[in-house]
């Protein structure tokens, strides 16, 4: 903690995630990169912890006055600090402002700022690191959704689902189906997904089972899942293991 020549008190406070703030309130809370490499990134535990643990529940009840939040960050994941408050303010209605800047522009074949980091040097990155790594660092597009088949998923509360114990339920399914891919030798993995389908064709996924435990265990938690979700229709994959 320190001040400024011809404060009163000692009014800058430098903290964090895993440091203290408690005994003081701020006008302005400004956050540089909390996520320092992509483990972190990659870790929805430690992302949580940041989100819910540090910020909501310690660093935004500081917030007084004139209650300003400045973060400054590499856009490592979709469930990162930036993302989660993109999504919680966008749901709540709330104002606030994005500044995005990628490192080169393909469209100009331009820098952003070439004094830092020309083109022959955002090359060499490219060719030195991870690509996933580039594209975080230079060009903030999060490294969780490169490669992705799907960029998102609609999801669902067990609760809204209509079933002989939640009747109350809104989601209807006019068929629940299983697909397996079994595991027929010693290093594969096994991979069933029940899911259900709605009357306008969307699917819902109920249950994913993904193992490498011998054939004497997964016939058995297969059948386990036939029985508790019975699916109108299963379809498994058709090698010797069938």
């Amino acid at each position: 903690m320190w001040g400024l020549d011809g404060n009163e008190e000692e009014n800058y406070l430098a903290t964090s995630p895993n440091g203290s703030a408690t005994g003081i309130g701020c006008d302005f809370l400004i956050i540089d990169d909390v996520i320092k490499k992509k483990l972190e990134a990659y870790n929805i535990k430690y992302l949580n912890s940041i989100f819910e643990d540090w910020f909501t529940d310690t660093l935004y009840s500081r917030l007084e006055g004139k209650r300003k939040v400045l973060i400054f960050m590499t856009r490592w994941a979709t469930k990162d600090l930036c993302g989660r408050l993109i999504q919680m303010l966008t749901e709540q209605g709330r104002k606030f402002r994005i500044i995005s800047k990628k490192a080169y522009n393909p469209e100009t074949d331009t820098m952003l700022n070439p004094n830092i980091l020309n083109k022959f040097q955002y090359e060499l990155l490219k060719q030195t690191i991870g690509p996933e790594i580039v594209l975080a660092n230079y060009d903030q597009e999060p490294v969780d959704i490169k490669g992705k088949l799907y960029s998102s998923f609609q999801t669902y509360n067990r609760n809204n689902i209509k079933s002989k114990d939640n009747p109350d339920g809104t989601i209807v399914f006019k068929e629940v189906r299983a697909i397996a891919d079994t595991a027929d030798e010693g290093e594969d993995y096994l991979c069933m997904i029940t899911y259900g389908v709605t009357h306008d064709n969307k699917a819902y996924v109920l249950d994913i089972y993904y193992t490498q435990d011998p054939m004497e265990i997964t016939e058995k938690e297969a059948a386990k899942r036939l029985i508790q979700y019975q699916p109108n229709r299963f379809r498994p994959e058709s090698n010797n293991g069938r």
